[in-house]
């Protein structure tokens, strides 16, 4: 998805923001906060997103490696366990 089509999307699910408390009373936000307020969730959601992408590429590499080594040394991961002295 991208950062035009999630700001969309906000806008549909979110057509006013308010501020405040029910003590103090709400704010409508509008205008140009209103529009950096929605940009900011959006790039708040991809900035998560592109986190968590790098984090399972980081993860499949590390798991590719390890394979990679027990192919080459010709043994399972429960061999490579117990020759570690692992359960």
């Amino acid at each position: 998805m991208t950062k035009q089509e999630l700001v969309a999307q906000y806008k549909l699910e979110n057509p006013t923001l308010r501020r405040g408390s029910d003590e103090a009373g709400y704010e409508e936000i509008t205008g140009a906060e209103y529009d950096a307020t929605i940009e900011s969730w959006a790039d708040a959601y991809l900035e998560k997103l592109a986190k968590k992408e790098a984090e399972e590429l980081a993860k499949a590499e590390a798991a590719a490696k390890r394979q990679a080594l027990l192919d080459k040394l010709g043994i399972t991961e429960d061999e490579a366990r117990l020759l570690l002295g692992g359960n």
